[in-house]
Order: C-alpha cells, then sequence, then structure tokens
C-alpha cells in the first residue's frame, strides 16, 4: 500500500490547524512544543515520516514557542485575567499568576 505523502501532508496541516485553535484557547495557557504538537497528530507516524511532509515540518517549526515567548504568553494571560477580574496590576500578582517568580524572565 503506497502512501500519498502530498495529502497526507495536507490533512495533517489542516488537524493541526484545527488543534491550534482550541489550544491557543486555553486557560491557563500551556506551552507548544514539538512533543505535544505531534502527539495529537499520531507521534510515531509523523514523527518517523516528517521529511515527507514539508508543509507540516514548516507548520511545527513556526508554532513551537520557545521558553521565553511561552514565559511572554503567560504574563499577557495574567495581565488579562487580572484586568478582567478587576485587580490591581502590581508585579508581585503577575509573577505569582505566571508562576514565573524565580525565573531569568524576571530581572529582580
Amino acid at each position: 500500500l503506497r502512501v500519498d505523502w502530498a495529502q497526507r501532508d495536507t490533512e495533517l496541516c489542516q488537524a493541526l490547524q484545527r488543534h491550534l485553535v482550541v489550544l491557543r484557547a486555553e486557560s491557563p495557557p500551556r506551552r507548544m512544543t514539538r512533543t505535544r504538537l505531534l502527539r495529537l497528530l499520531g507521534e510515531a507516524m509523523v514523527r518517523r515520516n516528517l521529511h515527507h511532509m514539508p508543509k507540516l515540518d514548516a507548520l511545527l517549526t513556526q508554532t513551537v514557542e520557545s521558553a521565553l515567548n511561552f514565559g511572554m504568553r503567560l504574563i499577557d494571560h495574567a495581565v488579562s485575567t487580572l484586568l478582567r477580574e478587576g485587580g490591581v496590576l502590581q508585579l508581585w500578582r503577575i509573577k505569582r499568576r505566571t508562576g514565573l517568580r524565580r525565573s531569568r524572565h524576571w530581572s529582580n
């Protein structure tokens, strides 16, 4: 049985894009890692054959978050949640919400 890799590439890209809509709306946010995204698609098959699917590989590379980008997204989420709840924006509250208190993301 031969696999049409171009069709599989397109189908998996569409599936990943549908998953991304849900993942981006998660509260609290979770980091978008390559492993997490591949698990949604049936990791073993995709990981072994990723070299046949250049569009999916590019979409994964574009979507995966660095630790710094994820930290910034956590901060954005914490600030918007505090504002929505009517809380006062104070650095300690944001740090507590994000869990980044002892992180290299903060200068103090």
